[in-house]
């Protein structure tokens, strides 16, 4: 839950305003939190927020065609896995880290075929690699 963290997501420079997706497990006392604040939610799934079902619902209840994900590799994996994301934008910097084990990706669900679409180097040895999710 988000609770107390909200706040530091809705004054982001480039947000609008935030969407928090719950399921019909997520407890009431928490949905009082978000309505109390004027934070929209969406309520899609049993358990677990069904992803799809929210976003099918971000774009008819308000006119999202394109959702942004920068996040760990919890939520890539999901994307992925549920043939959800269908383009992967990398923005690499190549260095040598050392022992670390973090992967952008751990539970995609096996191979993914990935289609490099664009490749745009950028300063100080950076490159911008985009990709498209073959199904």
């Amino acid at each position: 839950m988000l609770k107390g963290l909200l706040h530091f997501y809705r004054n982001m420079e480039h947000t609008k305003d935030v969407v928090v997706l719950v399921s019909e497990a997520t407890p009431e006392d928490y949905l009082d939190y978000l309505r109390e604040r004027e934070y929209l939610f969406i309520r899609c799934g049993m358990d677990r927020v069904d992803l799809r079902g929210a976003l099918r619902e971000l774009g008819e209840r308000f006119g999202i065609a394109r959702v942004v994900s920068d996040s760990g590799p919890d939520l890539n994996d999901v994307l992925i896995r549920e043939g959800i994301a269908d383009t992967i934008s990398l923005i690499v910097h190549l260095v040598i880290v050392g022992d670390g084990k973090k992967k952008l990706f751990g539970r995609a669900g096996g191979r993914v075929a990935l289609e490099l679409q664009k490749v745009v180097p950028m300063e100080q040895g950076t490159v911008h690699q985009v990709y498209a999710v073959k199904k």
